[in-house]
């Protein structure tokens, strides 16, 4: 079965990005759990550091309050420090939920200017439509402990958390219309600065069902896993 095979895979390595409310924070988890890669969310490292209150937290909420993508240096060092500097990342794989932001950002995963390979094997797209976006929008909470987003329709959250929820103070229409815009128009080259390097690309369309996107994600994580491991010398 999928959950036995998916045990003698070598460690993969997921860039997984989509428009706001695409249902990335649905698939990245379902993806770690099937293929036992560490989550690293670039939003759950910024609100950890927004947390602590450190400067790089401090500059950062500033910016997210306007709507404003964040300086490079400041994204890719915290990224770079979760994936080089952590063993579990190392050993088990890792998928980047959320970024790169940028065709820049992108360019910068795959220049080898790391301690370790920022490089994904594959890179996976979720897309939605805007009107569904702006729904899903525009009721989000967060759950501060485990950074894991509810909304009152789509995904209600479990009643003994209440207390430990926030509002996303970043969604205002305004400021998802804003980050639809940027997202369409920084996709292209995102996408292109993968595909240069010959990193598997594919698009999936999640108005579906997340299960049913899930499954189709999966199969193509799982084919990208199985070429790796031939690459290594392994059974196919």
């Amino acid at each position: 079965g999928f959950w036995a095979d998916v045990r003698s895979l070598p460690p993969i390595h997921v860039v997984l990005v989509g428009g706001p409310c695409s249902g990335k924070g649905t698939i990245a988890p379902m993806l770690s759990q099937a293929f036992r890669c560490r989550v690293v969310g670039v939003g759950t490292l910024l609100r950890g550091e927004i947390r602590a209150q450190t400067p790089r937290g401090e500059a950062a909420a500033e910016t997210m309050q306007k709507g404003d993508l964040l300086p490079d240096d400041l994204v890719l060092g915290m990224v770079n420090e979760r994936i080089c500097g952590s063993h579990d990342a190392q050993q088990n794989g890792w998928l980047l939920d959320g970024f790169p932001r940028t065709a820049q950002q992108a360019t910068a995963l795959v220049s080898g200017k790391y301690g370790c390979s920022l490089q994904p094997d594959c890179v996976v797209v979720l897309q939605r439509p805007d009107e569904l976006i702006r729904e899903f929008a525009l009721g989000r909470m967060v759950d501060t402990a485990t950074g894991h987003t509810y909304h009152p329709v789509f995904a209600p959250p479990p009643a003994d958390i209440q207390a430990r929820l926030v509002w996303r103070v970043d969604d205002t229409p305004a400021v998802i219309n804003k980050r639809i815009a940027d997202y369409q128009s920084a996709i292209g080259g995102i996408l292109e600065a993968f595909e240069e390097n010959d990193i598997p690309t594919r698009q999936f369309n999640n108005a579906q069902s997340e299960l049913e996107t899930f499954a189709q994600v999966a199969e193509f994580v799982e084919s990208v896993a199985r070429a790796k491991l031939e690459k290594m010398g392994g059974p196919s």
